[in-house]
């Protein structure tokens, strides 16, 4: 069954907010020119004329009925609020809905997982297909970092679903709320994911601006974004290969080596990175110029910012406390696990398992240098 989407409203919203919504199919025609015609033949013309202006007026609303007019008009205001002014965030905002509100009706837990990912990815992607960015800048490497990631997410945890019982079980079991009142929190949602990608947006805006110190910066971040990002990627799949064949086991199996004997959760570590560096690859955009050069259009999205990344940091240290509190119920006096618990940290890695904690990130940091190199390739192609 298809829902309907709230995406064409807000677009709708946005392209007045923007003063490019202008439809020309409705213009009347003024008294003084209907009562300039007299003469039968005059007449008979401004007759013929007449109806064949109320023919192209019924053309247009049927094309604004089929929503030819309407999805033009949309994707036009899209493409100018991201450009710029201020009303970037509620473009963001409209894309991340148009994801996140189907897959919510669909299943209302796809609004933090499949909906999550594939957000991430289509803002990257509505990013690159806005800006001309610079292939050697760092807005191309953030966007690029954003597709990866996004695709890659949304991929693994579908393929979970898939592969694991107890995860399509666990997906299922969300549904409680009834369709259509899914639509308002979708839509919040949709504004949250919106204000973790402003950093993104803004660094696309200044792309070509920065100061070199200011792009020797936004570049660090690039490269931090990339590095949990890929952190991510590879422990989210040594996780999903050594639980899929033990799904329901009571048994501590791991993982316990590379990046799981450093962290107990490096996935959800890996994820604060990638935002994290996302937020800090961002930031010269808003304070190009100075501190003294901030403006209301700029404290804005900086706010924004910061919430989305405040958001996202809370949601994921609850996150593994939670699993903490789990995993210490379920194999708590198991020797394997309490062993591998005392040598590990919770979530970042700490001084205690500093040397084993080389070979993962020296490894990562390669493999990020590699993919950003490789994705700039591509998406310059």
């Amino acid at each position: 069954m298809k829902y309907p989407s709230v995406a064409p409203v807000l677009l709708s919203l946005l392209a007045h907010s923007s003063k490019v919504l202008e439809s020309h199919s409705f213009r009347q025609v003024s008294p003084a020119r209907r009562l300039v015609a007299r003469t039968p033949d005059t007449i008979a013309t401004a007759t013929t004329a007449a109806a064949s202006t109320t023919s192209l007026q019924m053309g247009s609303v049927i094309g604004v009925l089929r929503g030819g007019a309407v999805l033009g008009t949309a994707t036009s205001a899209l493409t100018n609020a991201l450009q710029a002014g201020p009303f970037g965030i509620l473009g963001l905002t409209a894309i991340a809905s148009a994801v996140v509100t189907p897959l919510t009706l669909y299943r209302q837990a796809y609004s933090f997982s499949v909906g999550y990912g594939l957000s991430a990815m289509v803002m990257g992607l509505a990013l690159l297909r806005t800006f001309n960015l610079d292939v050697g800048g760092p807005a191309l490497g953030l966007v690029g970092a954003m597709i990866f990631y996004g695709f890659r997410l949304t991929t693994f945890l579908l393929l979970r679903e898939v592969t694991v019982p107890s995860k399509h079980e666990q997906i299922k079991s969300f549904d409680k709320t009834p369709v259509l009142k899914r639509i308002p929190f979708a839509v919040s949602v949709g504004l949250f994911y919106s204000f973790m990608a402003t950093p993104a947006l803004y660094l696309c805006r200044a792309s070509g601006q920065l100061s070199a110190k200011a792009t020797a910066f936004a570049n660090a971040g690039v490269a931090l974004a990339w590095f949990g990002a890929v952190v991510e990627a590879w422990t989210d799949t040594q996780k999903l290969l050594a639980k899929r064949s033990r799904d329901g086991s009571m048994d501590f199996h791991g993982p316990s080596k590379w990046w799981y004997g450093v962290s107990r959760h490096p996935n959800y570590f890996g994820e604060l990175l990638f935002w994290f560096g996302l937020l800090m690859s961002g930031f010269p955009a808003f304070v190009a110029g100075g501190i003294s050069s901030l403006t209301i259009g700029k404290i804005v999205p900086l706010v924004a910012s910061l919430l989305g990344f405040a958001g996202i940091f809370q949601t994921m240290t609850g996150a593994t406390n939670r699993l903490e509190t789990k995993q210490d119920d379920k194999y708590g006096g198991q020797m394997a696990f309490e062993e591998w618990k005392s040598k590990t940290s919770k979530l970042a890695p700490t001084t205690k398992n500093l040397i084993g904690s080389i070979l993962p990130v020296s490894i990562s940091a390669g493999l990020a240098a590699f993919a950003i190199k490789a994705v700039r390739f591509l998406l310059a192609a």
